[in-house]
C-alpha cells in the first residue's frame, strides 16, 4: 500500500483526492527505485509502451503507478518537462543560428596538426517556420485565401481543362 494520503472506502477501493481507485487484482511489484529508472527512460524519449516493456508490465500498470505513486508521476512529469525545454532550446538555436567551437585536423609533413576555430551555423528556414507557426499562429499559419465573387462558382476545373488542352 502506498505511503500517500488515501482513504479506504470499502473492500479494494481507495479514494485519492477526488479519484476512486479500484485495487482489485494481483498487487503490482512496484519498487521505490522505479522513479529513478523511469527518469532515465523518459529522458531518452521512451514511450508508454517502451516504459511498460522495460518494467515487464502492461501500459495500464504504468498508468496505474502514475495514479497511485506520486513520486513516479513526478519523475515522469519533471523529466518530460526537462526534455521539452532541451528541445525548445535546440529549436531556438537552430532557428536563430549559433556559433560552435570546432577543430580541423590537417597533416603537415606527415604529422597531424589540429587547428581550432569557431564555426557559425546559419539559421535554418524550416526551424524558423516551425517556431513562428507555433508561437504566432495568427501571423504565420499556412493559409490559402480565395478571392472573387462569392455568389459565382469557382471555375478552377474549366481553367485546368483549358491548360491541359494548351500543353497537348
Amino acid at each position: 500500500m502506498p505511503l500517500v494520503p488515501y482513504r479506504l472506502l470499502s473492500g479494494n477501493t481507495l479514494l485519492r483526492g477526488c479519484r476512486m481507485l479500484n485495487m482489485a487484482g494481483r498487487p503490482t511489484e512496484y519498487e521505490l527505485s522505479y522513479p529513478v529508472q523511469v527518469r532515465r527512460l523518459v529522458s531518452t524519449g521512451a514511450s508508454w509502451r517502451q516504459i511498460a516493456d522495460y518494467f515487464g508490465v502492461a501500459v495500464s500498470t504504468i498508468q496505474r503507478w502514475v495514479q497511485v505513486h506520486p513520486e513516479f508521476e513526478a519523475a515522469i512529469r519533471a523529466t518530460k518537462d526537462e526534455a521539452d525545454l532541451a528541445v525548445e532550446k535546440a529549436l531556438f538555436q537552430r532557428a536563430t543560428g549559433y556559433t560552435v567551437d570546432s577543430v580541423k585536423i590537417f597533416q603537415y609533413e606527415g604529422v597531424p596538426v589540429e587547428a581550432g576555430f569557431q564555426e557559425h551555423v546559419p539559421p535554418d528556414v524550416n526551424a524558423i517556420k516551425l517556431w513562428l507557426t507555433n508561437r504566432k499562429p495568427r501571423e504565420w499559419q499556412d493559409r490559402q485565401t480565395l478571392s472573387g465573387d462569392p455568389s459565382a462558382p469557382l471555375v478552377v476545373a474549366e481553367r485546368m481543362a483549358n491548360a491541359r488542352k494548351r500543353t497537348k
